[in-house]
Protein backbone atom coordinates (compact mmCIF):
# COMPACT_ATOMS: atom_id res chain seq x y z
CA UNK A 1 0.00 0.00 0.00
CA UNK A 2 2.81 2.41 0.87
CA UNK A 3 4.52 1.70 -2.46
CA UNK A 4 1.38 2.50 -4.46
CA UNK A 5 0.45 5.51 -2.35
CA UNK A 6 3.96 6.93 -2.51
CA UNK A 7 4.14 6.57 -6.27
CA UNK A 8 0.65 8.06 -6.79
CA UNK A 9 1.39 11.04 -4.56
CA UNK A 10 4.69 11.51 -6.36
CA UNK A 11 2.84 12.02 -9.65
CA UNK A 12 1.16 15.10 -8.20
CA UNK A 13 4.43 16.61 -7.01
CA UNK A 14 3.89 19.78 -9.06
CA UNK A 15 0.47 20.31 -7.50
CA UNK A 16 1.46 20.03 -3.85
CA UNK A 17 -0.87 21.53 -1.34
CA UNK A 18 -1.00 20.68 2.34
CA UNK A 19 -3.10 17.54 1.88
CA UNK A 20 -0.98 16.11 -0.94
CA UNK A 21 2.19 16.92 0.96
CA UNK A 22 0.83 15.17 4.04
CA UNK A 23 0.04 12.00 2.09
CA UNK A 24 3.36 12.13 0.26
CA UNK A 25 5.30 12.32 3.53
CA UNK A 26 3.04 9.74 5.19
CA UNK A 27 3.51 7.15 2.44
CA UNK A 28 7.23 7.89 2.26
CA UNK A 29 7.60 7.26 5.99
CA UNK A 30 5.48 4.11 5.79
CA UNK A 31 7.66 2.86 2.94
CA UNK A 32 10.82 3.47 4.96
CA UNK A 33 9.32 1.81 8.01
CA UNK A 34 8.44 -1.27 5.94
CA UNK A 35 11.98 -1.48 4.61
CA UNK A 36 13.44 -1.14 8.10
CA UNK A 37 11.21 -3.90 9.45
CA UNK A 38 12.11 -6.09 6.47
CA UNK A 39 15.84 -5.69 7.07
CA UNK A 40 15.51 -6.06 10.84
CA UNK A 41 13.52 -9.27 10.44
CA UNK A 42 16.26 -10.76 8.24
CA UNK A 43 18.94 -10.41 10.91
CA UNK A 44 20.24 -13.90 11.78
CA UNK A 45 19.28 -13.95 15.46
CA UNK A 46 17.12 -16.67 16.99
CA UNK A 47 13.75 -14.99 17.51
CA UNK A 48 13.79 -13.39 14.05
CA UNK A 49 13.04 -14.97 10.67
CA UNK A 50 16.60 -14.52 9.44
CA UNK A 51 17.61 -17.25 11.85
CA UNK A 52 15.50 -19.72 9.89
CA UNK A 53 17.81 -19.25 6.90
CA UNK A 54 20.81 -19.96 9.11
CA UNK A 55 19.21 -22.98 10.77
CA UNK A 56 18.59 -24.65 7.40
CA UNK A 57 22.32 -24.85 6.72
CA UNK A 58 23.60 -25.40 10.27
CA UNK A 59 23.63 -28.74 12.05
CA UNK A 60 20.89 -28.89 14.69
CA UNK A 61 23.25 -30.14 17.41
CA UNK A 62 26.12 -27.72 16.71
CA UNK A 63 27.49 -25.32 19.32
CA UNK A 64 26.35 -22.36 17.25
CA UNK A 65 22.72 -23.53 17.23
CA UNK A 66 22.79 -24.23 20.95
CA UNK A 67 24.26 -20.77 21.60
CA UNK A 68 21.70 -19.14 19.29
CA UNK A 69 18.75 -20.78 21.03
CA UNK A 70 20.04 -19.97 24.50
CA UNK A 71 21.43 -16.49 23.98
CA UNK A 72 19.97 -15.29 20.67
CA UNK A 73 17.65 -12.62 22.05
CA UNK A 74 20.34 -11.28 24.39
CA UNK A 75 22.81 -11.11 21.49
CA UNK A 76 20.23 -9.20 19.44
CA UNK A 77 19.69 -6.73 22.27
CA UNK A 78 23.44 -6.18 22.68
CA UNK A 79 23.86 -5.71 18.91
CA UNK A 80 21.13 -3.04 18.87
CA UNK A 81 22.67 -1.24 21.85
CA UNK A 82 26.14 -1.30 20.27
CA UNK A 83 24.67 0.00 17.01
CA UNK A 84 23.01 2.87 18.85
CA UNK A 85 26.23 3.68 20.73
CA UNK A 86 28.14 3.70 17.45
CA UNK A 87 25.60 6.12 16.04
CA UNK A 88 25.82 8.45 19.04
CA UNK A 89 29.62 8.39 19.29
CA UNK A 90 30.73 8.20 15.67
CA UNK A 91 27.61 8.97 13.67
CA UNK A 92 27.67 5.56 11.96
CA UNK A 93 24.82 3.09 12.25
CA UNK A 94 25.31 -0.36 10.77
CA UNK A 95 21.56 -1.00 10.75
CA UNK A 96 20.88 2.25 8.88
CA UNK A 97 23.55 1.30 6.37
CA UNK A 98 21.86 -2.08 5.82
CA UNK A 99 18.48 -0.38 5.38
CA UNK A 100 19.94 2.07 2.86
CA UNK A 101 21.47 -0.77 0.85
CA UNK A 102 18.21 -2.74 0.91
CA UNK A 103 16.06 0.24 -0.05
CA UNK A 104 18.29 1.47 -2.88
CA UNK A 105 16.73 -0.65 -5.67
CA UNK A 106 13.21 0.22 -4.56
CA UNK A 107 14.06 3.92 -4.29
CA UNK A 108 15.47 3.81 -7.81
CA UNK A 109 12.23 2.16 -8.95
CA UNK A 110 10.31 5.02 -7.34
CA UNK A 111 12.41 7.44 -9.35
CA UNK A 112 11.25 5.73 -12.54
CA UNK A 113 7.58 5.86 -11.49
CA UNK A 114 7.52 9.51 -10.50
Amino acid sequence: ISFVGYSLCGRFIAYFNNVTLFFYVFFYLMFNLNIMLFVFNLLPFYPLDGFNFVSVYAKPDSKFMRFAYEKGSMTLLIALIVDELLYVMVGLSIFTLLVDIASLPITLLFGLLI
